[in-house]
């Protein structure tokens, strides 16, 4: 059975003081100006999985590290990782699922970190993934996750999605010196001669394709692709967070991404929430836009970036 989380609270993480993200749904798309908290609610769910018990993404790859090495940041012991320059001042992330399944992590600039919590939401976070757009040009990806795939034939799945997803014709795939080749009807290309839009979709579905009954964080898919991509991307995402159990969170700045993941949400048969974000003086304030009015309010003209001001 798939937990969800329903509600996240942040406190003196970054650029946040504190805040709390409430009526999390199945599709959640953060929106909102440059700095508005966005990026860092994903920093938060990271640091949530860092400290559960499993100290490694599906990937191989160290949550912490993931969440340090996207600010450019020496190590876990940053100055920016914390709101507050106060020893006495703890970072807290809460996550709650249900009624009553909660977690709570709580971390010191002495190093020492904390956690206290449910089960059930413990083991959501040891299979959280977090896809940035620095992912797509990674090779480690398909060296730790191809062997698996092959193991149950899901390469061929995921071969006709992301044939699909950029009209390729792609007829099959290899896998060759540690790297991935596809194979066209008159020629063999290596993944990363595909174009930054098809390596960054192969390998976000290769990582979607490894986990189950836990949550996927993306920022900004839409980075290097087309619109009709994006669309149909969007729609292999929603199709499988429903028959996987996968809760989503995403971040963009692109009216697009917003109409292609409410519209494909709702073909899934999933509820998603526009979440518009603001900060101010460290507060984090978060106007959660129900999908049937996101889209009215898109239909009728107003940037993303903007939604609060009309809903």
């Amino acid at each position: 059975m798939a937990i969800h989380f329903t509600k996240l609270r942040i406190e003196n993480l970054r650029g946040i003081r504190d805040g709390t993200l409430d009526g999390l749904t199945d599709v959640n798309i953060l929106v909102g100006r440059n700095n508005s908290g966005k990026s860092t609610v994903l920093d938060a769910l990271t640091l949530a999985a860092a400290h559960s018990h499993r100290p490694d993404d599906p990937t191989g790859r160290g949550y912490a590290q993931q969440v340090f090495k996207r600010h450019n940041e020496p190590s876990e012991y940053a100055d920016s990782l914390w709101h507050s320059r106060k020893r006495d001042h703890a970072i807290g992330v809460t996550l709650t699922a249900g009624a009553d399944a909660q977690l709570t992590i709580e971390g010191r600039r002495t190093g020492y970190w904390n956690n206290a919590g449910h089960r059930l939401v413990t083991d959501v976070l040891t299979r959280l993934i977090l896809f940035d757009s620095s992912d797509g040009r990674r090779r480690e990806v398909e060296r730790l996750l191809w062997p698996a795939l092959l193991a149950t034939r899901d390469d061929k799945r995921l071969l006709k999605q992301v044939s699909d997803i950029f009209a390729l014709n792609a007829e099959t795939t290899n896998y060759l010196t540690d790297e991935v080749w596809v194979l066209l009807p008159d020629r063999g290309v290596r993944l990363d001669d595909l174009g930054d839009g098809a390596r960054a979709c192969l390998r976000m579905l290769l990582c979607f394709a490894a986990v189950q009954n836990t949550t996927f964080l993306l920022e900004e898919p839409e980075t290097h692709q087309h619109p009709a991509a994006l669309e149909r991307l969007a729609k292999t995402l929603c199709q499988g967070a429903k028959q996987s159990g996968i809760q989503l969170f995403l971040t963009t700045h692109s009216r697009e991404c917003v109409r292609y993941f409410l519209d494909a949400s709702t073909a899934s048969g999933l509820v998603a929430t526009v979440h518009h974000t603001t900060l101010e003086k460290g507060s984090l304030r978060v106007k959660a836009i129900p999908a049937e009015t996101a889209k009215s309010l898109l239909d009728s003209g107003p940037d993303p970036l903007f939604l609060d001001l009309y809903a």
